[in-house]
């Protein structure tokens, strides 16, 4: 099916994702057999990766740069490529094909730790969405301020979104 299964709320849902490892997740993506990608081969179904945050050691919730960097090469060394959030909805809704090998990146909270992903997104020709809890912006230096999330935004890398206001 092409419809995520309901979950209790959307949180549980979000965890769930993130719990499940993007590492299992990718890996299942990478043990895919790599096929050339022509336009009659549409998606059935659209992966969602989520990030939480950059550390120095990955601890099971955050992982580190280099892990990140080496997932994106690899998905897209196998011909995966980003879909936008409104693409993304669209096609969930029955309104929009996306090619075969199509995935959804995204991170939470608007921490800043997450800006150091921008230049493999570039690199890669990547999108990603910045979920941002909304009471946090600029509040420390662990969140993004109002002025990195509007470079974000312009740079056509990054759709920023709402995460919430207070957290989850």
């Amino acid at each position: 099916s092409r419809l995520i299964k309901p979950v209790k709320n959307y949180y549980d849902y979000r965890l769930a994702i993130a719990e499940s490892s993007n590492q299992t997740i990718l890996q299942t993506l990478l043990n895919k057999k790599v096929t050339t990608v022509t336009n009659s081969e549409n998606a059935q179904s659209v992966p969602v990766v989520v990030y939480h945050g950059i550390v120095e050691e990955a601890d099971g919730r955050n992982a580190t740069l280099e892990q990140i960097k080496e997932q994106l090469y690899g998905l897209h060394t196998a011909g995966y490529k980003t879909v936008s959030l409104e693409d993304y909805l669209l096609f969930t809704q029955g309104q929009k094909e996306l090619p075969e090998k199509s995935f959804l990146l995204t991170f939470d909270d608007g921490r800043k730790d997450s800006l150091k992903t921008d230049p493999i997104l570039k690199a890669l020709n990547y999108q990603a969405v910045m979920f941002v809890i909304t009471s946090k912006i600029g509040s420390s230096e662990y969140y993004l301020s109002m002025s990195e999330l509007k470079s974000m935004q312009k740079s056509n890398r990054w759709n920023i979104q709402s995460h919430s206001h207070n957290a989850h």
